[in-house]
């Protein structure tokens, strides 16, 4: 009895307990509930979801914390996808955006790790990116193509707008300031030399646009705020003035010139001009003769020129005398070039007469003769021998040999240049050698030099066959033919089971008799054929100018086609799978193929950029053994190159054009 009165006092105990402490446990979370409350309502829904996390921790079992949390979640993703989705097509698309943008991205899934939305997001990222990618990848080779040619200004805005699209990519940073240091210190040396020769505008142009690549550089600012000291009329008005005294006829002329510029009605220089101006003519014309005595043809045709320009298009017999005397000079300079096979140097000196005297005689035809001697000069001849072939195979050697000289055809730059099968009989008859699968070396040697062939290919095929295995057998096929009637096991255990059943139980019984299918087996033939194709061949490539052998080795190659067939069971279900195998000669054609492509490369790897090999050879002859004319050789093929290419205003051709002008302007062909 005593027992039982403690277990419902226990009861009621707990009872109580139970329902003092419900309202309590309502309210807990309750502050943090009413703050996600408050931000929902301002549409702060990423903030909110927070907020219902931590209520939810400290209360799991309240349904409505549950309920909100999981509506809070879905507008924040939502939000938060639309946010994405804005800022990748409203927006000029750079890294700090993307970078945000996947930021948010994983702040979404982190909210919910799946939404019908992401999908669609993700695909914008990674398409944006791309995009992104490819610009700056642009914007970059911009920056180096400009850096290449000099033209800094435009280096220095391609990598101020990479930079904002996407920072620190690369080396961008320091090539940036490669334009800082590089580019100021180019066009201030070009201002320079403008203010040394009293050229204001030209001095300003220059000083600005070091100013330009770099604002704080403090020389290229002195220079421009000296030159504006002296870039006024009274300045060169003072020149003509001391030029006078010393009967400087040529600074007279260029001085009032310059100051009319400023003051176009000056009576001082207008009379100056007058009395200096024929004064100043002879003073050029003297001038150019002196420096054609004395071989700076250059110079010689600039001073010819400026006194042209002063002329101004007046009857001069002297000038008419000097421009004659220029073209018959330069031009016999060019046959002396020609005879001694410098042949970029007569070139140039042609064009140097195309610049005054375009109706020169035979000019063209001379300028066309150095262009063809050049060509022919630069592009690189490669002969292709006939390989020797095994004695199973007669037509192997001409196999191998054809094929690679197709490739080489397709493949090979316009400097190079293959000799077809017929070309290279041709010489060989002409030179009593005989077929053209029976050359030695020294023969090959011999014809390259007499017939201007740099590259020999020679060889043997020492395999080239096939291995065939065919294995015959036979499989068998059972197969349904009909149906018979036959006892039913089923029936038969059913009776044996149930000797005395009734009509009744009978009715309910199996069927005694049913019908069962009815098979055949067949034989029919299998065939297993399997091929091994074998290629070797030993070729050599030979620099024919020096006898070396550049390359010497030998190629192996095998592939193996193999098939199965059979006639076929029709009424089986088996069909008929014919053989299908290449044929020999398909699977030799498909090695020899292999085989060419890597020998082709193998040939024509040496003779890439032959550009960029004739241009740094121009280099150092120029720099550094100091032999001007051959220099002049390799930089002019070097432009020819990339004319037989097709590259137009490369880094490499606008550069050779300046070392060309520096080497003639300075080079005496006396």
């Amino acid at each position: 009895m005593l027992n039982k009165k403690i277990l419902a006092l226990t009861i009621a105990v707990a009872v109580l307990s139970a329902c003092q402490s419900t309202p309590k446990q309502t309210n807990v979370g309750k502050k943090e509930f009413d703050i996600s409350q408050q931000l929902m309502a301002s549409s702060q829904f990423v903030e909110a979801v927070s907020y219902l996390e931590q209520a939810l921790n400290k209360n799991p079992n309240n349904k409505t914390y549950a309920t909100l949390l999981a509506s809070a979640r879905q507008k924040a993703v939502v939000q938060i996808t639309n946010s994405i989705k804005a800022t990748l097509t409203s927006k000029t698309i750079n890294k700090a955006n993307l970078d945000s943008v996947n930021a948010l991205f994983v702040k979404a899934k982190s909210i919910l790790p799946q939404h019908s939305s992401y999908a669609a997001t993700e695909t914008l990222i990674t398409e944006q990116q791309a995009n992104l990618v490819a610009k700056v990848k642009g914007l970059y080779q911009g920056v180096k193509t400009n850096i290449a040619s000099g033209e800094w200004i435009k280096a220095k805005f391609t990598v101020k707008k990479l930079l904002k699209l996407y920072p620190n990519y690369e080396d961008s940073m320091q090539q940036s300031q490669k334009i800082k240091i590089e580019g100021a210190r180019f066009y201030l040396t070009q201002a320079n030399s403008f203010y040394q020769a009293n050229d204001f505008f030209k001095t300003l142009e220059f000083a600005r646009k070091a100013v330009t690549v770099n604002p704080a550089n403090q020389k290229a600012k002195m220079l421009i705020a000296a030159t504006n000291k002296k870039n006024n009329k009274e300045y060169f008005i003072a020149l003509a003035q001391q030029a006078m005294e010393r009967s400087d006829w040529s600074t007279v002329y260029n001085s009032c010139k310059t100051a009319l510029f400023y003051d176009a009605k000056n009576a001082y220089c207008l009379n100056q001009m007058m009395i200096a101006k024929e004064k100043h003519i002879d003073s050029l014309l003297t001038s150019s003769r002196q420096l054609l005595t004395q071989g700076f043809y250059m110079q010689s045709i600039a001073a010819y020129q400026e006194a042209v320009a002063a002329n101004d298009g007046k009857s001069n017999s002297a000038l008419n005398a000097l421009k004659a005397t220029l073209s018959d000079k330069i031009d016999l300079t060019g046959e002396d070039l020609m005879e001694d096979a410098l042949f970029g140097s007569a070139w140039y000196l042609y064009r140097l007469i195309a610049t005054f005297n375009p109706e020169h005689e035979e000019l063209f035809e001379k300028t066309k003769r150095a262009e063809d001697y050049i060509t022919e000069r630069i592009q690189k001849s490669i002969a292709v021998f006939n390989f020797k072939s095994p004695s199973y195979n007669a037509d192997a050697g001409g196999l191998v040999s054809n094929n690679l000289r197709s490739n080489l055809f397709k493949s090979a730059s316009k400097d190079i240049k293959v000799l077809e099968r017929e070309k290279l009989s041709e010489l060989l008859e002409e030179m009593k050698l005989g077929q053209i699968g029976v050359v030695s070396e020294s023969s090959v040697l011999e014809m390259g030099r007499i017939h201007g062939i740099d590259i020999a290919i020679m060889g043997s095929v020492l395999l080239y066959k096939v291995d065939s295995t065919e294995a015959i057998s036979s499989e068998t096929v059972r197969y349904q033919v009909g149906e018979e009637i036959s006892d039913n096991i089923d029936y038969l255990n059913w009776k044996a089971l149930n000797p005395k059943a009734s009509k009744k139980e009978l009715k309910a019984a199996p069927a005694a008799k049913i019908m069962v299918p009815t098979f055949e087996e067949k034989e029919y033939e299998v065939k297993n054929v399997k091929k091994v194709g074998f290629i070797q061949l030993s070729f050599r490539i030979v620099d024919v100018s020096t006898g070396v052998n550049t390359r010497v080795e030998t190629i192996e190659r095998t592939k193996i086609e193999e098939d199965r067939s059979n006639e076929g069971v029709r009424t089986a279900g088996v069909e008929f799978d014919p053989l299908e195998v290449l044929t020999d000669t398909e699977l030799l054609q498909q090695i020899t193929a292999t085989v060419v492509e890597e020998l082709s490369r193998d040939v024509l790897q040496p003779l890439r950029n032959l550009e960029k090999k004739y241009f740094e050879s121009g280099e150092d002859l120029y720099l550094r053994r100091k032999e001007s004319l051959n220099a002049v050789e390799r930089f002019v093929d070097a432009i020819f190159d990339e004319k037989l290419k097709l590259l137009v205003n490369s880094p490499i051709t606008s550069q050779s054009n300046k070392y060309l002008d520096k080497i003639i302007v300075s080079h005496s062909f006396k």
